[in-house]
């Protein structure tokens, strides 16, 4: 991106040429006529790559405004919620899932303004000293792997019950829960 620098660099060269053409007109000589010439047009080409870099670093700014706005409003289809105890995703708002199908999308990722869908794991954990069984659903971006319930699904209405009400309130496996 080009910065502050290159902008005025190319309005210094522009300042230059403008005051050249001035003193032009004081030049008796071909030779330093000619020689206010080419200076004049040197400057004149080092005001248009100002002009050229000023308007590639607009084109830039105005490309990431129109990224933050769309991740604005497709972020304000989800809403974190506790899929399980101590697992949490973003789910699509009820009314608002425009023919999606139920997913979820990983929390770390979401709150990086990154969209990436939990995927099956295809395991299933049964953790040391915890009753039940777990699924595994894991991002492939960010390798985060949260487990719920073995039937719980991004379509599950009773997607944050918990399958093992009694299990210990230190339930990690791996540092990821």
């Amino acid at each position: 991106m080009v910065g502050i620098i290159e902008v005025k660099a190319g309005y210094d060269a522009a300042k230059a040429a403008f005051q050249i053409a001035q003193g032009m007109s004081a030049l008796k000589t071909e030779a330093a006529i000619n020689g206010a010439i080419i200076e004049l047009q040197r400057h004149t080409v080092d005001a248009q790559r100002g002009l050229s870099a000023s308007l590639e670093t607009i084109g830039e700014l105005e490309k990431e405004i129109v990224r933050l706005e769309n991740w604005s409003a497709e972020k304000e289809r989800y809403k974190l919620k506790a899929i399980s105890p101590r697992a949490y995703a973003y789910t699509i708002k009820p009314g608002i899932e425009g023919g999606d199908d139920p997913h979820w999308l990983c929390q770390p990722c979401f709150d990086s303004s990154h969209k990436s869908v939990l995927q099956w794991a295809g395991k299933t954990v049964s953790p040391s000293g915890i009753t039940g069984t777990f699924a595994t659903w894991g991002c492939r971006r960010c390798g985060q792997e949260i487990h719920v319930g073995r039937n719980q699904s991004p379509g599950d209405p009773n997607a944050n019950n918990d399958p093992t009400p009694n299990r210990p309130l230190n339930y990690d496996t791996r540092g990821i829960v």
